[in-house]
């Protein structure tokens, strides 16, 4: 029982650091004081450590030896290494749910679309993102799903703090029509360029740094 509390605690904790960090209210290269988390928020030191080991994973968090924890660093080499990555696994994952063919999933991806076009401005950029995980969500390879939603989660954090999408719905349109016609090459192309697209934005207001 004592063990599923301090899960609970470091859940918490670490998804509440996850958005401070995503939203830039924690900004780059902060040093986070342990201490001052431990006094602030009410608890213990152990479940505040597993919560930063998680985000360490994530690559929001950054440990040096002799300095302590603090928030991961952004630039503009970093943003185009996630981009390129994102590239090649978002594109297989969509590959291997089409091939799974699953009619769930394609509802949930022309909700998840539907929902995109009709969001208002200011929450689009988390719309966005729920297109994104159901799109990988279809693979049903954990390990896969695994590694996009960290590298979706780093591109999040740098469409939030630098700048506005290039591109939303409109580089999508097509992707339902891809998906329903099984033109898997149509379908992971459009998805890899959209990426790209949309990471313009933040490599551009990092560029002027």
């Amino acid at each position: 029982m004592q063990a599923e509390r301090k899960e609970t605690i470091s859940s918490h904790v670490s998804a509440w650091l996850r958005g401070e960090i995503i939203e830039g209210r924690l900004p780059p290269g902060e040093k986070i004081n342990l201490d001052r988390l431990r006094t602030g928020r009410g608890i213990s030191i152990s479940p505040l450590r597993e919560a930063m080991a998680r985000l360490e994973a994530e690559g929001l968090v950054e440990f040096e030896d002799q300095k302590g924890f603090r928030v991961a660093p952004a630039s503009l080499d970093d943003l185009t290494e996630v981009t390129l990555l994102l590239g090649e696994v978002a594109p297989l994952a969509l590959r291997l749910a089409m091939d799974r063919a699953e009619l769930d999933w394609e509802s949930r991806l022309i909700g998840a679309l539907h929902r995109l076009a009709r969001s208002p401005s200011a929450e689009q950029d988390h719309a966005l993102d729920d297109v994104y995980r159901v799109i990988v969500g279809g693979c049903a390879n954990a390990h896969l799903i695994r590694h996009c939603h960290v590298l979706l989660t780093l591109l999040l954090r740098y469409r939030r703090i630098y700048g506005a999408m290039a591109a939303t719905a409109g580089s999508l349109e097509g992707l339902v029509s891809d998906v329903g016609s099984g033109d898997t090459t149509a379908a992971c192309a459009r998805l890899r360029q959209h990426l790209i697209d949309v990471s313009q934005g933040p490599k551009e207001m990092l560029a002027t740094k």
